[in-house]
């Protein structure tokens, strides 16, 4: 196992179409923008079209082919490659929810998502939430992040997107929420969990994510 010389930042949800994609790219953006060296896993099999540095393709119909200790040494080595380039950071993202909510059979268990935060190691990470989500299942989230290893979660990134049957195998009811209602939920968990909580919908808000990031690791 390589042990990395620079941060390592993941960008991990509690679960599926949140926007983190979006957000990672977003990110990274902001990131160059103000000079950084930005290195990049992509779990997205389109990665690689955004200038990411190395793919591990584990999302839907994925091309994974490796499991158990050899998929945590693979995306180990993957970001050994990409720590080759001397970048200034190195962001990962993941794919759907990081802990099980309901036990509903196997695509409800996070086993590579696992394994994907098991070879990456992370320092601290980004938690994509939306307004359906519990706050006891966040906090779970949270919490679980943190006790993988020595990490931090250093932000909770509110999307903008709601699924009320989120969990549902046959709902595909995906809607925008309001400001207000995104605004109001990223004040409750402030309070409720202690950890700054961000909208991410437009470009001021990836500056303030991005600006939480930065503090952390100066």
């Amino acid at each position: 196992m390589h042990v990395l010389g620079c941060p390592v930042l993941g960008v991990v949800g509690t679960g599926t179409r949140q926007g983190k994609f979006s957000l990672q790219l977003a990110l990274r953006h902001e990131f160059m923008r103000l000079g950084y060296n930005v290195g990049q896993l992509g779990t997205e099999p389109t990665a690689p079209l955004f200038g990411m540095d190395a793919v591990y393709p584990m999302g839907h119909e994925n091309a994974v082919y490796v499991k158990g200790f050899d998929a945590v040494f693979a995306v180990n080595q993957l970001l050994s490659q990409i720590e080759e380039k001397n970048p200034d950071i190195i962001l990962f993202g993941s794919q759907s929810h990081t802990v099980t909510f309901v036990a509903g059979g196997p695509a409800y268990y996070p086993v590579r998502q696992q394994e994907l935060l098991m070879g990456c190691q992370a320092d601290a990470y980004v938690l994509a939430v939306c307004t359906d989500n519990p706050i006891s299942y966040i906090k779970r989230n949270v919490n679980y992040l943190e006790s993988i290893y020595h990490s931090k979660v250093i932000a909770l990134a509110v999307s903008p997107l709601s699924n009320k049957d989120r969990w549902s195998t046959i709902s595909n009811r995906l809607a925008l929420i309001n400001e207000e209602e995104q605004n109001r939920f990223c004040k409750e968990l402030n309070k409720e969990i202690g950890i700054p909580a961000l909208p991410f919908r437009n470009h001021d808000h990836i500056i303030d994510i991005t600006n939480l990031c930065i503090d952390y690791f100066s």
